[in-house]
Formats: structure tokens, C-alpha cells, sequence
């Protein structure tokens, strides 16, 4: 039954004809009782029944056609004192227009049935000669079914006005959602520019102090000059790496003076989450010395945001590890890290006062798209969750410039 529902709701047309049938067949013998003319019982009936293939589409045509026709019927009373079924197309054509006209239609259509209902009880009043029983059960029925089909009606109306609305309210909320992320990815691209910024202006700042080192020691020895030039060098190439990814982000003067993070705050980090009644450990693999410091910082910066989120979302037995591999020389290097914390479980508020590093998942993809990386988060067997990132060494520099 339900299939068959859902395919002529697919198919309005086909029921509406089906409908037409319903209410003509029956009345189909009353010209042979009657022996009323034809040409005027085919104006009647197509009145009647031909509104029902359009009341869709002109709801308040198809009422307006129906009541009219009735009307037409009562004049000339072309079966005499007897009302066929088809008057009874009145009753899907009001729920019609509840469904799909304007209130001004509605409240006509309700006038208009109201003054044909009344109508057509006087005329069965005279015609039964004060059968009282058979008249009230007559109106009574009619008046019902009119006041159901109409009700019907008013309600299918509000229940597609209110799923209209509902879809409207997803719809701007999905916007709304999509409009905040890229609100928090254009303010994570701003402070990683901040970030850059004092990298690339400390970076610049020891090139300028070799440099001077260098004019100063050309009189007393070429060692000293090479390791100076070769300092330059090497400052002058993270510097350049630095602002070619920089070409990337929305930046913005800087503003703050907090110092930038180093390898060395991954400590303090773990610390913090120890503070707060969690089981952190960290395993340190390598050195960050020789590495560029804007890497160093979005490492950090990365670490930070996943340990914020296991104060959020953790509560003690819960436990962290951190992993940080900062990979060797030798090849092609990367630096890898995973923060993963296990026995997770919903905690009234955050354990401990440890800022975020930007905005959550979005800022750490951020971050590892600068340099080419990749990074996953995802939920563990156990019930937590792991933040796993792979940064190359030199990587997302795209071409040279000038």
C-alpha cells in the first residue's frame, strides 16, 4: 500500500483522472431516468468533474468552476429534483485550495460552499416534504465531509509550510556553518602570517649582522668571512622559504610580542596537560636545531591545539602521548608527530587554562598544508583519539619569485 501511495504521489495526474472516474460513474445513468436533454447535462457535468485534472495548478479556478457549475445546476435543474454524486467534487476541490491557494481563496471558497450548502438544504427540504430524519442526515453529511476536506487541507498546508521553513532554517544554517569556517580558516591564515612574520624578520636580522661581521673581518681572515657568508646563506634561504609560503595567507601587521614557541615548549606543554590531572608522556625523537624555525613553530602550534582538545574533551584515567619525530638529515627529511590520548570521556568543563593555538582541526590542516604535508584525525579503537601529521622539510615552497 505504501508503494503504491508513494507512486501516485509521483504521478498526480493518474489519481486526479481516477478521481474524475470516481465521481463520474456513478452518475452516468441519470440522463437515461431522467431523459434530459443533452446539451444540457454535458455543460453540467464538465463542470463538475473537469476542475478536478486542474485544481493543482488553479485551485481557485477549479472552486470558482465547481461552484458556479452547482449554481448552473440548481436553475435549470436538468435531472429535475435529483443531485448526482458529481456535486460532491466540491469536497476535493475546497481541500485544493486550502492545500494550494492564497487565504483569500480560502475564505471565498468557504462563503461560497456555505451559500450552496445552504441552497441546496432548502431545496431538499421541500423536495422530502418535511422528512425531517432523512434531511438532517442528508445535510448533516454533506456539511461534514466539506468541513473535513477543508480541515484536511489546512493542515497538510501548515504541515508543507512548516517543513518548507525547516529546510530554509538547514539550509541557512549549512551557510551559516560554512561561512564560520571560513571566518576561522581566514583568522588561522592571519595568525600563522603573524607567526612567519617575526620568523622571517629574525631570520633577516642575523642576515644583516653576518653580513656586518663579514665587512668587519675582511682585514683579518678569510675563515671567519666564509662561515659568515655560509651563515647568510643558509639564513637567507629559510627566510626566502618562509615568505613564499607567506604568499599563501591572509596577513596582517603584527601586533603582539609574546615570543615565538621553539622546540624546547613541547616540554611545558606536556607538563600542563600533567597539571590537570592527566597521564602525558612525551617521546622526543631528534633535534630541531638545525631545522627552519617557521617548521619548528607550526610543529609546536600543531602539538598545542591537539593537547587543547584532550583537556576538553578528556577526564581522568585519561592519558596522552606525544610523539615527535624531527627526522635526520640524511634524505629527504620529515618531521612526524602523533598525539593521542585514550579512555575518553565527556568532562564538565575544560581541566586547565592551556590557549589554544588557533581553531581546532581547521588551523592544524592549515598549518600542514603550508608545507606540503599531510595530517589525519580520527577516533581510536579504544574509544580516543589521535592527531597524526607528516611535515617535509623544505616543502609547499612553490617556485622562486621576484
Amino acid at each position: 500500500m505504501r508503494r503504491v501511495m508513494v507512486w501516485l504521489r509521483a504521478r498526480p495526474l493518474v489519481f486526479d483522472l481516477a478521481l474524475v472516474a470516481y465521481f463520474l460513474w456513478p452518475s452516468l445513468p441519470v440522463g437515461v431516468v431522467t431523459r434530459s436533454p443533452w446539451w444540457l447535462q454535458v455543460p453540467v457535468v464538465a463542470g463538475l468533474v473537469g476542475p478536478l485534472l486542474v485544481r493543482r495548478q488553479r485551485p481557485g479556478t477549479a472552486v470558482a468552476v465547481v461552484l458556479a457549475t452547482i449554481v448552473l445546476e440548481f436553475l435549470t435543474s436538468p435531472w429535475g429534483t435529483f443531485v448526482p454524486v458529481m456535486n460532491l467534487t466540491l469536497a476535493p476541490v475546497l481541500y485544493s485550495v486550502a492545500v494550494y491557494g492564497s487565504r483569500r481563496q480560502v475564505w471565498l471558497a468557504l462563503a461560497g460552499s456555505a451559500v450552496v450548502v445552504s441552497w441546496w438544504a432548502v431545496r431538499s427540504l421541500d423536495a422530502r416534504e418535511g422528512q425531517w430524519r432523512e434531511f438532517v442526515v442528508a445535510v448533516g453529511f454533506v456539511v461534514l465531509l466539506l468541513l473535513a476536506c477543508w480541515l484536511l487541507g489546512e493542515f497538510v498546508s501548515a504541515r508543507r509550510a512548516y517543513l518548507l521553513a525547516v529546510e530554509d532554517r538547514a539550509v541557512r544554517a549549512e551557510r551559516e556553518k560554512e561561512a564560520l569556517a571560513r571566518a576561522a580558516v581566514a583568522e588561522e591564515r592571519t595568525r600563522i602570517a603573524r607567526e612567519m612574520h617575526d620568523v622571517v624578520a629574525h631570520a633577516v636580522s642575523m642576515m644583516v649582522m653576518q653580513a656586518e661581521g663579514a665587512r668587519m673581518s675582511l682585514t683579518s681572515g678569510g675563515d671567519q668571512v666564509e662561515q659568515a657568508l655560509r651563515d647568510i646563506s643558509r639564513g637567507g634561504r629559510d627566510a626566502m622559504g618562509e615568505l613564499r609560503r607567506m604568499l599563501h595567507l591572509l596577513r596582517r601587521e603584527p601586533t603582539g610580542t609574546t615570543p615565538q614557541p621553539t622546540g624546547a615548549d613541547l616540554r611545558a606543554l606536556v607538563d600542563g596537560v600533567r597539571a590537570a590531572g592527566l597521564t602525558a608522556e612525551l617521546d622526543e625523537r631528534g633535534g630541531a636545531d638545525d631545522l627552519p624555525a617557521g617548521l619548528v613553530v607550526q610543529v609546536v602550534r600543531i602539538v598545542q591545539e591537539a593537547l587543547t582538545n584532550v583537556l576538553k574533551h578528556a577526564a581522568p584515567p585519561a592519558s596522552a602521548r606525544v610523539v615527535v619525530d624531527w627526522g635526520t638529515a640524511a634524505g629527504r627529511r620529515e618531521v612526524r608527530l602523533s598525539v593521542r590520548n585514550t579512555a575518553a570521556s565527556v568532562a564538565r568543563g575544560p581541566l586547565a587554562d592551556l590557549s589554544s593555538g588557533g581553531h581546532g582541526l581547521a588551523g592544524v590542516r592549515e598549518r600542514v598544508a603550508m608545507y606540503g604535508g599531510t595530517v589525519s584525525a580520527e577516533r581510536t579503537a579504544d574509544g580516543g583519539f589521535a592527531v597524526e601529521a607528516v611535515l617535509p622539510v623544505g616543502g609547499g615552497e612553490g617556485t622562486d619569485w621576484a
